[in-house]
């Protein structure tokens, strides 16, 4: 199970103070609630800001745990554009060769893939292509093989492995 992104639209406090910066939704939060939230009681606060826009995490769904949020962003576009920087989700999912038996080809094809469908959540869309290619197969094996100049047994994909391209 790997972190998802969480992407969401909404107002926003933002406390800037002794120990960085922090966000917090302000349909769960108001600002005496964020400052308590925020740190030790008397610890220097500099500034607190309301805002709208997107803010962006990572999440474990079924757990507790998540990453902080990242933001404000102008789009969704943005917000999963800086946590792909932020966290390097690229590099998480081409480190995944090993786990997936997939050939590292094979996963920044489907990487380049997802790019294009789903800007917006990336990894969920790799994972999800990876899983179940269904009509992106063809596209799959034309850009691996670069058109059929390769021979698709030179790679391999999952419990498939060599034979992931066979009609």
């Amino acid at each position: 199970m790997s972190m998802e992104t969480e992407i969401v639209y909404g107002e926003w406090i933002i406390i800037d103070g002794e120990y960085g910066v922090s966000l917090y939704p302000s349909e769960y939060f108001t600002a005496d609630d964020a400052m308590a939230n925020y740190g030790v009681i008397g610890c220097n606060i500099y500034e607190i800001d309301n805002v709208s826009g997107y803010c962006a995490r990572l999440t474990m769904p079924g757990f507790l745990d998540s990453t902080e949020w990242q933001g404000p962003y102008g789009s969704e576009r943005e917000a999963m554009r800086d946590l792909e920087k932020i966290f390097d989700l690229k590099g998480a999912f081409l480190s995944e060769t090993d786990s997936r038996e997939t050939s590292e080809e094979l996963l920044a094809t489907i990487w380049d893939i997802s790019c294009e469908m789903n800007p917006g959540d990336v990894y969920r869309t790799a994972d999800a292509i990876w899983h179940s290619p269904g009509d992106l197969m063809v596209n799959i094996v034309e850009r691996v093989t670069n058109n059929h100049a390769k021979s698709p047994k030179d790679y391999y994909w999952g419990a498939a492995g060599n034979n992931w391209a066979e009609d």
